[in-house]
C-alpha cells in the first residue's frame, strides 16, 4: 500500500512531461510556419526589384499607389513650372508657345476693372494668367483696390536685351512666361508696389500670393541667394503646393530646388498640404543623361470616373525633374 501513492505521483510527472513535449511541438511547429511565411514573402518582394537591387520599374505600390515608369529627355528637363533661370542657369527657349495675351485673357473673363496693364502687348503662359488673373479679381474684391498695374511679363532674348537691366538677356525668369511684375498705378502716377506707401497691398499678396500658385522671385533678405536686388516686386509662377512650401518655410526659388535635391527622392518623398487641405507628395529625381526614367502614378480611375491620383512632371533646369501627385 505504501507504492500507491509514489506512483500516482510518478503518473502525474510523465502526464506533465508528455504535456509539454506537446507544447513544445506546437511551439515549433508555430515558428516553422512564421518562418516559412517570412522565406516565401521574402521571394516575392525580390521578385519585384531588378538584378541591381532597386525596385521593378512599374507595377509597385507605394504610398498606396500603383506606380509605373515614364522617360524624360534632356529637354524635358528644362521645361516646366519649376525651370529655373538665374545668373547659372540659362534658359532655353521652346521652338513653339502657348502663351496668352493677359489683355484679351482678363476681357473674356470680365475683369477689366480689376486691375490695370502696362501694354495690350503681355503675355503669360496658360497656367500662370488664368492664376495670376483670378488672384488680381481678388485683391480687388477683398482690398476695395483696382489700381494694380501689370508692368511687364513674357519677355524674349531681344526684349530682355533692350530693357535696362542687370540681368542678361537668356538668364532672365521673364524667359519662361510665368513671371510678371507689379506697381500701383493711381491718378495718374506710378509707384513701387514696395514703396511703403502701398504696404497695406504688398502685404496682401505676400500673404496670399501662394494660394495661387505665386512667390515672390526675387525676396527681400535673399539677394545673395538669388542675385538679384531691388526687384521684390516680380511674381513667379510654380504652382499651388510648391508656393505653400516655400511661403511657409521662407525659401526662394533656388534654395526650394537644393531643397528638393537633398531632402526629397521617390523613397522619400516631401508631404505638402495647402490652405484649401489638398495634400501632395513631392520627389525629385536627377538627371541620368540624354534619357532619365521617372517614377509616377499608373492610370487609374475612380467610381466616378476621375484620375486618381493627378500629377504634374517638371524639369528644373539645373539637372533633375520633380513629380508632385494630389492625394485628395
Amino acid at each position: 500500500m505504501g507504492t500507491k501513492p509514489t506512483q500516482s505521483r510518478n503518473n502525474d510527472n510523465m502526464f506533465k512531461q508528455k504535456v509539454t513535449l506537446m507544447v513544445m511541438a506546437v511551439l515549433v511547429l508555430v515558428l516553422f510556419v512564421c518562418i516559412l511565411w517570412l522565406i516565401i514573402a521574402s521571394i516575392q518582394n525580390s521578385d519585384n526589384n531588378n538584378e541591381d537591387g532597386t525596385e521593378a520599374p512599374s507595377g509597385e505600390v507605394t504610398d498606396n499607389i500603383n506606380y509605373t515608369s515614364m522617360t524624360l529627355s534632356a529637354a524635358d528637363l528644362q521645361k516646366g513650372n519649376l525651370v529655373l533661370v538665374n545668373s547659372q542657369h540659362q534658359f532655353v527657349f521652346p521652338t513653339e508657345n502657348n502663351r496668352v495675351s493677359i489683355y484679351n485673357y482678363r476681357s473674356e473673363h470680365n475683369g477689366s476693372g480689376s486691375y490695370k496693364l502696362g501694354s495690350t502687348e503681355l503675355y503669360l503662359e496658360p497656367e500662370a494668367v488664368e492664376a495670376m488673373h483670378n488672384m488680381l479679381v481678388e485683391f480687388a474684391k477683398e482690398t476695395g483696390n483696382s489700381s494694380l498695374n501689370v508692368t511687364s511679363a513674357y519677355r524674349s532674348y531681344e526684349d530682355q536685351e533692350s530693357t535696362n537691366s542687370s540681368i542678361k538677356a537668356g538668364y532672365s525668369d521673364s524667359h519662361t512666361g510665368l513671371s510678371f511684375s507689379l506697381a500701383m498705378y493711381e491718378n495718374n502716377i506710378t509707384t513701387q508696389l514696395t514703396d511703403p506707401e502701398n504696404a497695406e497691398y504688398y502685404d496682401w499678396l505676400k500673404e496670399h500670393a501662394h494660394e495661387y500658385g505665386f512667390i515672390i522671385r526675387y525676396p527681400e533678405g535673399k539677394e545673395s541667394v538669388t542675385g538679384v536686388s531691388n526687384y521684390a516686386y516680380a511674381f513667379r509662377y510654380v504652382g499651388v503646393p510648391h508656393a505653400t512650401y516655400m511661403y511657409t518655410n521662407n525659401l526662394c526659388l533656388e534654395e526650394y530646388i537644393d531643397y528638393l535635391k537633398t531632402n526629397s527622392s521617390f523613397d522619400s518623398k516631401l508631404s505638402v498640404t495647402d490652405d484649401g487641405g489638398h495634400t501632395y507628395l513631392v520627389y525629385y529625381t536627377p538627371s541620368a543623361g540624354d534619357i532619365t526614367e521617372i517614377k509616377v502614378p499608373a492610370a487609374e480611375t475612380g467610381l466616378d470616373g476621375s484620375v486618381k491620383y493627378p500629377y504634374t512632371v517638371s524639369g528644373t533646369n539645373e539637372g533633375g525633374a520633380v513629380v508632385t501627385v494630389q492625394l485628395n
